[in-house]
């Protein structure tokens, strides 16, 4: 009995030392993801801006040919 008893605090404090390194760990592998998805997130709104930004350079473009084409006829 005194052995277990001896022996007790230690393994109750390396059981939390290692259940506070595990949960550091889970931790810090969910923050990792979710800093991924927020990564690839960021880089999916960019792109679309990118295309809409395109798409309306576009649109304004066909509008300067046309307003130019229509003041041409007359």
């Amino acid at each position: 009995m005194q052995q277990v008893t001896t022996y007790l605090p230690i393994f109750s404090a390396q059981a939390r030392i290692l259940v506070a390194a595990c949960t550091q760990k889970i931790v810090n592998e969910y923050l990792f993801a979710q800093n991924h998805n927020l990564m690839w997130l960021i880089g999916d709104l960019n792109a679309s801006l990118d295309r809409r930004l395109s798409a309306a350079h576009t649109g304004h473009q066909i509008t300067e040919r046309l307003s130019h084409q229509c003041a041409q006829l007359g």
